[in-house]
């Protein structure tokens, strides 16, 4: 079986309270690195679903079934914003960051996504493992769900719902490709593209 793996070069400092210190031991416990629960901090709207998107990334990583793979969108996200705002022809200074939207909605499949080579490990939908870097700042909720990471459910997938035709936050959970197959057809059926 597969086990995490923490990225070497990716080192970071974070003054917390002793419950966000208290959450990071429990995530070392279940084999991850504070970096790692870094990554895993999922932009879940919904904070019931935290644990369970924490629960699916963790899932993906340990096992042989996916292989590693994440197939994350947002580090796909984090990826396209930085190539265009901080190293592309609309690159921004740091003041103006604040107005990049890091999280627009892909236009493609995730492993049809092309980033440059230098930002390749963020393509997770191709490359096993971590993207070499978190791609967010999580507050002590998203570390909370991670050091309590749903994993016994046996979801690998999840796909944003639209019920009512609204984006609400909410995801639908799967456990087999065949199944998020067909949460896919469903929220699409819900929320049909403009």
């Amino acid at each position: 079986m597969r086990r995490c793996t923490s990225t070497t070069h990716s080192v970071w400092k974070l003054e917390v309270t002793q419950a966000a210190l208290s959450c990071l031991s429990q995530a070392a416990a279940k084999k991850a690195k504070p970096d790692e629960a870094k990554a895993w901090a999922d932009k879940a709207v919904k904070a019931s679903e935290r644990p369970l998107i924490a629960g699916v990334y963790l899932n993906r990583l340990n096992t042989d079934e996916t292989a590693g793979i994440l197939n994350a969108d947002p580090t796909l996200q984090y990826g396209l914003a930085t190539k265009t705002y901080l190293t592309g022809d609309k690159a921004v200074t740091p003041s103006g960051w604040a107005g990049i939207n890091w999280w627009a909605p892909l236009q493609t499949g995730g492993a049809d996504v092309s980033l440059p080579a230098q930002l390749a490990r963020y393509q997770t939908y191709l490359n096993a493992g971590l993207p070499p870097s978190p791609i967010a700042a999580p507050g002590l909720a998203s570390l909370t769900a991670v050091a309590n990471a749903k994993t016994a459910t046996g979801y690998y997938y999840f796909v944003a719902a639209c019920p009512g035709g609204k984006r609400d936050g909410s995801h639908y959970f799967a456990k087999t490709l065949a199944q998020q197959e067909a949460n896919i057809a469903k929220a699409n059926a819900e929320c049909p593209a403009a």
